[in-house]
């Protein structure tokens, strides 16, 4: 394996497997080769049997490896096999978000706005971290379906339950179109004083601006203040590692971690030094 060899090395812990001392580290290796070689299909055969084994469970990986094998599908056409990895998915871990995500994009390719709604809540109960990356894919089906205000409705229940600058900056979208400007700021200025985030600042700074009959030297700082610290911060964290990263990644480029990379919630912190 250091040197490189993975066919050698995938051969001798094949033989190693079968010896009962070594049978656990050699379907670890095995399935760290396979990993590697993205060949999902014998990761998660290997896995399996690790887990019939010696009860080392790894269903939020394989899920993972599903969700590999349903893009691979997908980017070849075939939808119904996708469908079907995901449904493997679900069924590994029922946690899992990605394979919401998902069908959710699928969904919406094949214009079934409702079923992508469906798909695209089930990530708040799954894992509320997550839920700012269904925002977009959300925004898209309700629109599709022509259900603005009931879109609106959802976020103001789902900010209820959590606050972060992505949920904030969308309402603040829908509010403008739905209800008016005023309508925004009078919700900005209430939820910045116990939820204050960069996002929501540069969203109330933009609204003034907008209103602001004549022309504002400071505003105009403070725009393009807000929008470099957006733009320069990191926007996820690996859980295990602390890894910042701008993007999203579902496998750590650092500590090779599943699922342990997550949007940070953007929320200032309060007396901080």
């Amino acid at each position: 394996m250091k040197a490189g060899l993975f066919d050698r090395a995938e051969a001798l812990y094949r033989e190693l497997m079968e010896h009962p001392g070594h049978t656990a580290t050699a379907l670890n290796r095995l399935g760290d080769i396979y990993h590697q070689e993205k060949d999902w299909r014998q990761a998660i055969a290997v896995y399996d049997r690790l887990e019939h084994v010696c009860g080392d469970c790894r269903r939020a990986e394989t899920a993972h490896f599903c969700c590999e094998l349903a893009e691979e599908a997908r980017n070849k056409g075939d939808i119904g096999q996708a469908e079907d990895w995901l449904d493997r998915a679900l069924a590994r871990d029922p946690a899992c978000v990605r394979a919401s995500l998902l069908r959710g994009q699928i969904a919406l390719t094949a214009h079934d706005p409702r079923a992508a709604i469906t798909a695209l809540e089930a990530v708040e109960e799954q894992d509320r971290r997550f839920f700012p990356e269904a925002l977009d894919l959300l925004d898209r089906a309700y629109t599709a379906l022509g259900e603005r205000e009931r879109w609106l409705g959802y976020l103001e229940a789902v900010q209820a339950r959590d606050r972060s600058g992505r949920l904030t900056a969308e309402r603040v979208k829908l509010l403008v179109e739905i209800k008016g400007e005023r309508a925004a700021l009078a919700f900005l200025e209430v939820e910045l004083q116990e939820h204050s985030t960069i996002l929501g600042l540069r969203c109330f700074i933009d609204l003034k601006r907008i209103r602001q009959t004549e022309t504002s030297t400071d505003l105009d700082a403070l725009v393009r203040f807000s929008r470099r610290m957006l733009n320069d911060s990191a926007r996820y964290r690996c859980d295990n590692c602390g890894f910042l990263a701008r993007s999203m990644h579902w496998n750590c480029p650092s500590c090779k971690t599943w699922s342990s990379i997550k949007p940070l919630p953007d929320l200032l912190l309060r007396n901080s030094p």
